[in-house]
């Protein structure tokens, strides 16, 4: 079985076949299916509102491009992880982990105060 790297920073660096080729496997209950479909639904609702049609000209013609600003989103991925974790179990700490990835660990602010902010 080969290595899979987890995606860069930059999402759109990952091609559908790099998603596509990583193996995954979840068996969900009727409920859980429900539930998450739900969740899927909201958050593409979510991403589509927040989104703005683009168009660049290129000396090979133009571009028309979608540019989503996923950010306001967080509280429904929040959601989503809460799901998920509950589906496989995480402990309160591994979804903590999860859910505050970003401002606990990559920006430094694990105590919750503001005192990094310039």
């Amino acid at each position: 079985m080969g290595s899979y790297p987890i995606a860069p920073e930059f999402a759109f660096a990952v091609g559908y076949g790099d998603v596509l080729r990583t193996p995954f496997q979840l068996t969900l209950t009727d409920d859980a299916a429900g539930c998450f479909s739900q969740l899927v639904g909201t958050l593409m609702d979510a991403l589509k509102a927040n989104s703005v049609r683009k168009t660049i000209r290129t000396k090979k013609g133009e571009i028309i491009y979608q540019e989503f600003s996923p950010k306001p989103t967080k509280p429904i991925l929040d959601e989503i992880d809460a799901a998920l974790g509950a589906h496989l179990g995480f402990t309160a700490e591994e979804l903590d982990f999860i859910i505050n990835y970003d401002i606990k660990y990559r920006m430094g602010q694990e105590s919750g105060d503001d005192e990094g902010d310039a």
